[in-house]
């Protein structure tokens, strides 16, 4: 209730709350990470937060793969510069997750977070590593039954009853 989660744009409470289940049971620390409202502006404008730039892998390691994600989403419609945006958003993104995670004791932490953000070889599993992070990382993405996995860098996958969503690169009308 207090994360307003059925319009979060995140998974189906029914589906993401065994994961906080064990959370609970094994007494990890939940904790809700973004940027601020200043920040997410300060992004779109080009400019990544100080606190994360430092901590980050170059961008050139991961940019190949997140752009052709990133276009595949946006039904290749996205201009350059956009795009050129929306990958440093990203990018910050798993840095920041990645920092958050690296806190404590990273040991016994659980990231909920987007697919995209879980991927073994462009996500947070990847900035965990340039962090230094040693312990055992173990990635689970939630997955629509019958969509295309054949590329998905994930230790486990869960696979969630399809949802009645018209795909936006079908419906999308350039009228």
């Amino acid at each position: 209730m207090l994360l307003d989660w059925s319009r979060s744009a995140q998974a189906n409470w029914a589906i993401a709350r065994p994961v906080f289940d064990v959370a609970m049971l094994r007494k990890l620390r939940l904790r809700a990470i973004g940027f601020s409202r200043y920040e997410i502006g300060e992004l779109h404008r080009g400019k990544l937060p100080d606190d994360v730039k430092s901590d980050l892998l170059p961008l050139s390691k991961i940019k190949p793969q997140v752009a052709l994600e990133i276009q595949r989403a946006y039904c290749g419609r996205l201009p350059p510069d956009v795009l050129a945006k929306f990958i440093m958003i990203r990018h910050a993104q798993d840095g920041l997750f990645a920092l958050a995670l690296s806190e404590g004791s990273p040991e016994r932490a659980i990231l909920i977070a987007s697919r995209q953000h879980v991927i073994k070889d462009t996500g947070v599993p990847l900035y965990l590593d340039k962090l230094g992070e040693t312990g055992r990382t173990v990635s689970l993405s939630f997955v629509e039954t019958g969509q295309d996995i054949a590329d998905e860098q994930v230790d486990f996958i869960w696979y969630t009853e399809k949802t009645s969503q018209p795909d936006p690169c079908e419906t999308h009308s350039d009228n």
